[in-house]
């Protein structure tokens, strides 16, 4: 139904997930229907920790989602250099959609018409690094794979994600290769990181 903790700069936050066709889904105490074995509602926030439960009464299935709202902090992209106590890191920007395109032809890398791949740029027009701490609580997410060899998003630990930085991983674990030419998506606030989510490149 959605990764089992976050931490938004958003007051709203999409739940969605499989549910058998035509039954109902309670979220967060309202009921969802669904179509096509699919359902999705938006679950306005309050500042600060919110706990959203999920019950399926079909199939007996529940879960929790706890969402952290901080109207304060800031979400950026990035890439991280090191991680060695505190996290040296490169701003960049994502790109989507036509603001892609024009930030690619900007660069020189498409011609006038055409698209770019996947439909998503990176730019990095200022790779000067700057340092952050990370909170030791942090919620920390990179990208591995299922037992059917599918990626998804897997929670990990500070002490593990600094680890991955001193050369520890294992390539067949973990998706994208080495975590220093991986961009993340950050949440910072103040100067101090409170998540870390691994951004998926095709």
């Amino acid at each position: 139904y959605g990764l089992p903790a976050s931490v938004v700069v958003v007051p709203e936050f999409t739940v969605a997930g499989e549910a058998a066709n035509g039954s109902t889904v309670s979220v967060d105490g309202e009921a969802v229907g669904t179509t096509d074995g699919y359902f999705e509602t938006t679950v306005r926030l309050e500042a600060g920790i919110n706990t959203i439960g999920v019950e399926d009464p079909d199939s007996g299935l529940s879960d929790t989602i706890t969402v952290t709202y901080l109207p304060e902090a800031l979400r950026q992209f990035a890439y991280i250099r090191e991680f060695a106590g505190e996290m040296i890191v490169d701003y960049a920007e994502f790109l989507t959609g036509e603001g892609a395109n024009e930030a690619a032809r900007e660069a020189g890398e498409i011609g006038e018409g055409e698209t770019v791949p996947n439909d998503f740029f990176i730019r990095n027009v200022n790779p000067a690094a700057r340092g952050l701490a990370l909170a030791e609580d942090a919620i920390i997410y990179v990208l591995g794979f299922d037992e059917e060899g599918g990626i998804k998003p897997v929670l990990v630990e500070r002490s593990d994600f600094e680890s991955m930085f001193e050369g520890n991983f294992d390539p067949t674990d973990w998706y994208g290769g080495d975590p220093r030419q991986l961009p993340y998506w950050l949440i910072i606030e103040g100067e101090t990181v409170v998540q870390v989510e691994q951004q998926y490149l095709p």
